[in-house]
């Protein structure tokens, strides 16, 4: 598990990755290809995800609180069991989501 605070991945091709159990802290994630990647259990504080494609990705089990995902591709993504506060889905496809 990893601690990961103000952190900036934008624009990053980071595909079936592993960030499973991890605590991200006012991180950004924008503009990246994310598709498949593993958030599962995470605790997302502040964050921004938008324009983002997370085709796939599963933040099953999560704690998402004040995290963006604006015009993103959610298509397919799992948020099973998560608990969402202040969450923004603005403009995004999720499509066959599951929540």
């Amino acid at each position: 598990f990893c601690l990961f605070d103000n952190c900036k991945f934008d624009s990053n091709d980071s595909r079936h990755s592993v960030i499973a159990g991890s605590q991200l802290i006012q991180c950004s994630f924008t503009d990246s290809m994310l598709i498949h990647t593993n958030f599962m259990g995470i605790d997302a504080r502040e964050c921004d995800f938008s324009t983002s494609d997370l085709y796939y990705s599963n933040f099953s089990s999560s704690h998402l609180v004040d995290v963006q995902f604006n015009d993103c591709n959610l298509k397919n993504a799992d948020f099973r069991f998560t608990s969402r506060n202040q969450v923004s889905f603005k403009y995004s496809n999720f499509e066959e989501a599951i929540f």
